[in-house]
């Protein structure tokens, strides 16, 4: 993260950046599958009309992909080793 590579601390720049790694990928990962399921959704799904898939199906997938991300953003983890 940019944390790291400004404010290594103690360490060197490169140890600070290999620390920082994991958590910036496991972001990075979560950011290309949350662009891939709403490219999914907006270029295929939101597109039907209400003869496929009625308006409250609809409303429900959104309500439902909402909450999921709401659960994403602001459940608590568990910390990792310091």
């Amino acid at each position: 993260s940019a944390y790291a590579l400004y404010f290594p601390g103690k360490l060197s720049t490169r140890a600070s950046l290999d620390r920082a790694l994991p958590d910036a990928a496991r972001m990075l990962a979560a950011t290309i599958l949350q662009l891939i399921v709403a490219g999914l959704v907006e270029g295929s799904f939101s597109q039907f009309s209400r003869k496929t898939f009625p308006l409250e199906l609809k409303t429900a997938v959104a309500a439902i992909l909402f909450a999921a991300l709401l659960v994403y953003l602001f459940a608590p983890r568990k910390k990792g080793k310091a």
